[in-house]
């Protein structure tokens, strides 16, 4: 058999990285399919890329697998905090409201409070807006496997 990049030992650290960034590029995939809902008019043309980056962050933390065969699913996903779908409408620079998520893995169960606010002072809505709604989702990952339960909530229409 001819020595090549599958099986030379010269390339071993290739291997190990193409393993890792095909982790990263299924693990991007598998968020994008689960929050397709939510990001079909929320996300920025840039949006895989910059995901699969993130989700290289997330896979270069995990210290329990050895190089070339670490994954998501070990590595700390809080690393995701604070990623933005749309780089161009971030949400901090758009909703000026307190808000705290709260997840209980335990009882399967995700809330997300808002504080009180006025639309006026506290949404940066474009031009002409007339009327807004807020929608959460939650999204429980199995990377392994490839599977996800998606779950979201939205508020009526608000003027």
């Amino acid at each position: 058999m001819p020595i090549g990049i599958a099986n030379d030992p010269a390339f071993q650290r290739t291997r190990e990285n193409g393993s890792e960034i095909g982790r990263a590029g299924k693990g991007g995939k598998l968020i994008r399919v689960a929050l397709r809902n939510l990001m079909q008019k929320a996300s920025d043309k840039r949006v895989t890329s910059r995901l699969t980056q993130k989700m290289m962050e997330v896979i270069k933390s995990d210290v329990i697998n050895e190089r070339g065969d670490r994954s998501p699913a070990s590595g700390n996903l809080l690393l995701m905090s604070g990623f933005e779908f749309n780089i161009n409408g971030k949400l901090s620079s758009l909703l000026f409201v307190d808000y705290t998520p709260v997840i209980d893995r335990v009882a399967g169960t995700a809330v997300v409070d808002f504080g009180a606010f006025v639309a006026l002072n506290n949404i940066a809505a474009p031009a002409g807006t007339t009327h807004f709604r807020l929608s959460v989702g939650g999204v429980e990952l199995d990377f392994d496997n490839e599977s996800h339960v998606f779950g979201s909530e939205s508020t009526a229409i608000l003027i």
